[in-house]
């Protein structure tokens, strides 16, 4: 699989970089675009890895800004001139290997002569340039995709031999099997597969332990599956390095359900799955039974609801003992057939979601309905259901998308938390609050099904929303104390796991409703008024921890960015609604407000301004405004421009639609 690595300098060409990468990973795979802030994880040593990229890369993309040349430090030098500056460093880097090598020129930007650069770079001037505008980006960027070595050209298969290959259940025949005690390391794919052996359990209070006849059951699956896949990769070379699937010696481990799905979670991100199949003999007391499940992480595309483990189906019934030989060989057999009972509606629920992955939920769709439909899986399609649900949101087909997460209720019962919270999705998108809260405290009713999927905090922070929202909508902004409560447990929760991402997340978005909450009750209590001037003063507390929380965080040491990833672009809403509670206060009084008013405004201004799709329209147009508002007494004529400017782009997001 081609490599691409992508060289631009933040304060220049950021947003087109960004946007650049996300076109190129959906065609490549994201494993396969190197971008420092989207690619580079916490704790890395920044410079050895982007050595480290440079090196493995088959194309450098070189992104030239109008403020690449001459970008200056603190000290009024040219970085180009600093040995150390890390866009001097990719460059020659790239240039030095026999890889091709693409300056860019981003949006009317100038090619560098020879002379203005440094002589480990003067090579670049010599290079054929392409030009990338925002105004012509879908055009200009296929003719960057022709001098690119080519991506494959389909995705995923045409048949139903093809489906198997996306989901390998268990370990390439015996012999393959026996090599498995090399160590493990990370898989290569888009849409990887670890199959883990079977577990089995003794008794409710003992860990789970390896399995013999866990390994006999995933060894006969595979060997199915796997022959499959190689079929298709000969038919079809393209189909090579889309899908890795990896039979990992590995089984679940732990005692408790936290235990378990922590150890999953573990071995998911020391292999860099997207997807864990395993599954556990409960031995412990009849009927005994085996459930095949699902682990799914959190950088999977489909929906973050969905995150966590999740039973394929209801358990199956197991009759003792279990064997390889002997007496214990009938019973061994009929568990693989009923178990390959769902194997085809199995393979194609894997492949639906890998179009999930890739953000194709008509495909994704058509999968899943033809895993519908296949017999011998009866019972607990609750999972399917509700990916079919996620797919037909994302398709806007709200009428039966609700369908589906009713069929998901129906088969995983009235307390399928994944299920109420889609739904609860759905009711609110339609303007359903009531409806909406009454489904999230039902799914917060059940928050333990999944600890690691944050089920919980996930239904707290909706059911939060939603009632500062309902509360905003009947005027009664300053009467929502469960709302205000509710979202506070959700910046709790973060407060006890602050290395969590996804809780992160969902604490920013906590803390912006918080506060948005507490200026409109600001709002409410009139212009002037000593209640106004308390509520703005209480949400500035909200926002600006808001605005903290989305803040990319540099790499320990200092050494760059790490990922920015799509939710941390809501700081540019945060910082303009922090900005209007701040003009507001300095308008009751506190002038000092006043200047750090403007400079959030001016901030996400030169945002929009500069980074291709980061901020909207309206966000900008709003900035605008405030501005306008903040300078009207100093600087009239300023003022003005920022004025005009708002109903520029307030009109040009009207004619967008």
């Amino acid at each position: 699989m081609p490599k691409i690595f992508i060289s631009y300098r933040r304060e220049d060409t950021a947003g087109h970089a960004r946007h650049l990468f996300e076109e190129l990973a959906r065609r490549y795979g994201k494993k396969n675009v190197f971008m420092d802030v989207a690619t580079i994880a916490g704790g890395e040593r920044w410079a050895e890895r982007i050595d480290d990229e440079v090196a493995r890369c088959d194309a450098f993309v070189a992104l030239i800004g109008s403020r690449w040349l001459d970008a200056r430090d603190a000290e009024g030098n040219r970085r180009l001139e600093a040995p150390g500056d890390y866009v001097r460093r990719e460059v020659a880097s790239g240039l030095g290997r026999d890889v091709v090598v693409i300056p860019v020129l981003v949006d009317g930007a100038a090619m560098p002569a020879e002379t203005d650069l440094p002589d480990e770079m003067d090579e670049l001037a010599r290079r054929n340039a392409v030009e990338l505008t925002s105004a012509r980006w879908d055009y200009e960027l296929e003719r960057l995709l022709e001098l690119l070595p080519p991506p494959p050209r389909r995705w995923l298969v045409r048949s139903a031999v093809a489906l198997a290959a996306l989901l390998a259940v268990a370990a390439a025949a015996y012999l393959a099997w026996r090599a498995l005690e090399t160590p493990l390391h990370p898989m290569g794919g888009v849409f990887n597969v670890g199959v883990l052996e079977l577990g089995e359990r003794r008794s409710l209070d003992a860990p789970v332990e390896a399995s013999a006849p866990g390994r006999w059951i995933a060894e006969r699956v595979f060997e199915n599956l796997e022959g499959a896949r190689q079929a298709i990769e000969t038919e079809d070379a393209d189909m090579r390095g889309i899908v890795e699937v990896r039979r990992l010696a590995e089984h679940p481990r732990g005692t408790t359900a936290p235990e378990i799905e922590a150890s999953l979670s573990e071995l998911a991100s020391r292999v860099d799955a997207t997807l864990l199949m395993y599954g556990v003999l409960d031995l412990s007391e009849p009927p005994y039974r085996f459930t095949p499940s699902l682990y799914l992480t959190q950088d999977f595309n489909g929906g973050e609801e969905l995150t966590g483990e999740t039973s394929f189906g209801r358990p199956i019934l197991l009759a003792l003992p279990l064997d390889e030989t002997g007496p214990g060989t009938k019973n061994l057999l009929e568990l693989a057939k009923r178990l390959g009972d769902r194997l085809e509606a199995l393979h194609l629920f894997t492949l639906g979601l890998a179009y999930l992955q890739i953000e194709d939920p008509a495909r994704a769709l058509e999968l899943f309905d033809r895993a519908a439909v296949v017999e011998g899986w009866e019972t607990g399609k609750e999972l399917l259901h509700l990916f079919r649900g996620s797919a037909l949101m994302l398709l806007g087909r709200r009428s039966e998308a609700r369908g589906a997460y009713e069929q998901a209720l129906e088969e995983g019962g009235p307390g399928y938390a994944r299920a109420l919270l889609g739904l609860g999705n759905l009711f609110f998108a339609a303007g359903r609050v009531d409806r909406a809260a009454e489904l999230y405290r039902r799914a917060l009713a059940t928050e333990d099904a999944s600890p690691l999927a944050l089920l919980g905090s996930k239904a707290r922070f909706n059911l939060g929303m939603t009632l500062a929202f309902q509360a905003s909508s009947l005027g009664q902004p300053c009467d929502a104390p469960e709302a205000a409560s509710t979202l506070a447990e959700v910046v709790k929760a973060y407060r006890a796991a602050p290395d969590n991402e996804v809780l992160r997340e969902l604490a920013f978005k906590a803390e912006y409703q918080r506060g948005l909450l507490v200026q409109r009750c600001g709002d409410a209590h009139g212009e002037r008024s000593e209640a106004a001037r308390a509520a703005y003063e209480e949400s500035l507390g909200y926002l600006r921890a808001a605005v903290e929380l989305a803040e990319p965080r540099p790499l320990a040491g200092g050494e760059g960015p790490i990922e920015e990833r799509r939710w941390q672009r809501s700081r540019w809403q945060a910082r303009r609604v922090l900005a209007y509670s701040q003009l507001g206060l300095a308008e009751l009084g506190k002038s000092e407000l006043r200047a750090e008013a403007v400079a959030n405004l001016e901030e996400v201004t030169a945002r929009y301004e500069r980074a291709l799709g980061e901020v909207s329209e309206k966000v900008a147009a709003d900035a605008y405004a405030l501005l306008a508002r903040a300078l009207e007494g100093t600087d009239p004529a300023a003022a003005e421009r920022y004025r005009e400017l708002s109903e520029e782009v307030r009109a040009a997001a009207t004619s967008s639609g």
